[in-house]
């Protein structure tokens, strides 16, 4: 779970969801009120997760649609649930950090 970069308090699963929800670059903790962004290899990290777990849809829609597209829900719920566990803050915009 990703901590406030200025509070260092840790957030909770329910409150990271909630925050990234629209998918923007910024986010506001809940603890301390300051602006979070989310770190350039938490975006790489997102986007390859993305990527890895869509690529293998060609497979399923070339036997079936019907099942592709449930292939695609599965996968979209996944990424949901997994989306947490890959954020990593920073309080400057566009900053690079490694743990």
């Amino acid at each position: 779970m990703p901590k406030c970069q200025n509070c260092k308090r840790q957030w909770s699963y329910i409150e990271t969801l909630k925050c990234t929800w629209d998918f923007g670059k910024n986010m506001k903790c809940s603890y301390c009120g300051r602006q979070q962004y989310l770190t350039k290899e938490s975006r790489k990290k997102t986007m390859m997760t993305m990527f890895f777990m869509i690529a293998p849809l060609a497979l399923f829609f070339n036997s079936s649609q019907l099942l592709g597209l449930g292939a695609l829900a599965v996968i979209c719920v996944l990424y949901i649930l997994i989306w947490p566990f890959l954020v990593e803050l920073s309080s400057k915009e566009n900053s690079s950090q490694k743990k």
